[in-house]
């Protein structure tokens, strides 16, 4: 088990959500917070509500001038949890290009100019700890997921790539996949989620597979979430119809 007490950890997206009860869990252990997320206000009531020591620095992941300014003011870090998260469902019929420019610039682009410069930190230290926080949902195409799933497994990829070349050094890095969890960003999906967790279930997850020594968790371990993860290495064909019996023709 690790122990979080005095380590300080930069979470990214931690206004509400998963992100907000990963600040509790970690804060009730000892860990000294840095808060981020666009929304101030948030992060304020979030840092008030814990245990230890937390700053609040906002940061818009989706602005590169927002996040230099994070930086300069970020200081030394023992590690990193990137949360950050938009969604909107889209579907092929329904396509709105600007809904999906968003999640591509926040999911995957806003993590790739905060964890630039976290990266080059660790890599001079010789240590450090980076998680990003993937989905279940980016394992493989799903239906009306255009933009979401898309910019989720670009982020997933990334983290396989940043784990071969930091193979070699003392920087722990972690994917982490939860599954279905009740959100604000959830609540727009037009069916019921099934086997969601809360935000709290899924952050005393999380924070347990942090403090372990793998590289990818995926999780709840129900039969729904290791559907999707079985539907990964089964044939396209085979994949492609069991998702397009969900779908309505129109």
């Amino acid at each position: 088990m690790k122990n979080w007490a005095g380590k300080r950890y930069w979470l990214v997206g931690a206004s509400e959500g998963l992100g907000a009860s990963l600040a509790k869990e970690m804060s009730t252990q000892g860990a000294e917070l840095i808060l981020s997320a666009r929304n101030e206000e948030k992060l304020a009531a979030v840092a008030q509500g814990l245990a230890n020591k937390a700053t609040v620095l906002p940061c818009d992941v989706g602005s590169q001038e927002s996040v230099d300014k994070a930086v300069s003011a970020l200081g030394k870090i023992d590690g990193i949890v990137f949360l950050a998260a938009a969604y909107w469902p889209v579907s092929a019929q329904n396509w709105d290009n600007d809904k999906c420019a968003e999640m591509a610039n926040v999911n995957f682009l806003g993590a790739c100019r905060v964890l630039g410069p976290v990266v080059a930190q660790f890599t001079k230290a010789n240590s450090g700890h980076i998680v990003i926080t993937g989905t279940i949902a980016g394992v493989r195409g799903l239906p009306s997921s255009i933009g979401y799933t898309a910019s989720k497994a670009g982020l997933m990829t990334l983290a396989e790539c940043m784990k071969i070349d930091l193979q070699h050094t003392n920087i722990k890095l972690q994917l982490i996949n939860p599954g279905f969890i009740e959100t604000k960003a959830s609540a727009r999906n037009s069916f019921k989620l099934t086997d969601a967790m809360t935000p709290e279930f899924a952050a005393r997850e999380m924070l347990k597979f942090m403090s372990k020594k793998g590289f990818s968790y995926n999780y709840p371990k129900t039969i729904f979430t290791l559907f999707i993860r079985a539907l990964q290495f089964m044939p396209s064909a085979i994949h492609y119809k069991v998702w397009s019996s969900f779908v309505k023709p129109r």
